[in-house]
């Protein structure tokens, strides 16, 4: 079984791979915060929301929105949706 430690290099060199192939930073990559607003939607609303939520974070930053604002937006409409 792998662990954690584990997950997370393999996580590091796939965002390094991909981001390069985009043109990107990994550095700009928030896992961690993508991770906490996934994790909300898929148990509050529903599991394929997840990365389409995570998918319209990135539009709204490409747009000019702020990355925290736009998650901090999501994280709460997920909250109150799921109740």
């Amino acid at each position: 079984m792998a662990r954690p430690d584990d997950d997370h290099e393999l996580w590091r060199r796939w965002i390094t791979l991909a981001a390069g192939e985009l043109g990107l930073s990994p550095d700009d990559v928030p896992v961690d915060d993508l991770l906490r607003l996934t994790a909300v939607i898929a148990h509050g609303v529903d599991r394929p929301m997840a990365p389409v939520s995570a998918f319209l974070v990135g539009l709204a930053m490409g747009r000019g929105a702020d990355r925290e604002e736009a998650i901090k937006k999501l994280t709460g409409l997920a909250q109150e949706f799921a109740s």
